[in-house]
C-alpha cells in the first residue's frame, strides 16, 4: 500500500500537463493569426470579401446607404490596418500599383453612382488615425466637395 502511495506522487500530473500544453497551443495560434503573414493575406481577402458582400447589398436595395457606408468603412480601416500590419512585417519590395475599385464585386459597374456614393463616402470616413489632424480635416472638405459636386449625400456615421 505504501508503495502505491509513493508511486502516485512520481508519476506526472497529465491532466496538468495537457492543460499546458492546450494553453500554449492556443496562445501560439492567436499570436500566428495576429502577426503571421500567410494569416494577415488570408484576413485581408475575408475583409474584403466582407466589404464586396456590404456593396452587393446596398446595390440589390437590401441595405440603406447610411448603414452600407459604416459596413464599408469598418472593412475599409480594417483592410488598412492588416496592409500596415504587413507591410512592417514583409521587406521592402517595389510592387505595382494597380488602381482597380477593391470593394467592388464583380458584375456591379464600379462607376454606378450608387456605387461612387457609397464608395466615396465609406472612403471620406475611413481616413486613417495615423494622418494629422489637420490633415484629415481637410482631406474630409474636399471628399464632401467631391461628394456634393457630384450631387450625392454626406454620410456620418455614429462613433
Amino acid at each position: 500500500m505504501a508503495d502505491d502511495r509513493a508511486s502516485n506522487r512520481r508519476r506526472p500530473n497529465t491532466g496538468l500537463t495537457l492543460a499546458a500544453i492546450g494553453t500554449v497551443l492556443v496562445v501560439a495560434g492567436i499570436q500566428a493569426w495576429k502577426n503571421w503573414p500567410v494569416a494577415l493575406r488570408y484576413r485581408q481577402g475575408r475583409t474584403v470579401e466582407a466589404g464586396r458582400a456590404v456593396v452587393r447589398r446596398y446595390v440589390g436595395g437590401q441595405d440603406s446607404l447610411s448603414a452600407a457606408v459604416c459596413h464599408l468603412a469598418t472593412a475599409i480601416r480594417r483592410y488598412n490596418n492588416l496592409s500596415m500590419r504587413l507591410a512592417s512585417m514583409e521587406p521592402r519590395q517595389v510592387r505595382r500599383i494597380e488602381d482597380k475599385p477593391l470593394f467592388v464585386p464583380p458584375g456591379i459597374d464600379p462607376k454606378d453612382p450608387r456605387v461612387e456614393e457609397l464608395t466615396g463616402n465609406a472612403y471620406r470616413i475611413s481616413i486613417p488615425d495615423a494622418i494629422p489632424a489637420g490633415v484629415r480635416t481637410e482631406i474630409m472638405r474636399l471628399n464632401d466637395s467631391m461628394l456634393r459636386a457630384r450631387g450625392f449625400r454626406i454620410v456620418e456615421c455614429a462613433t
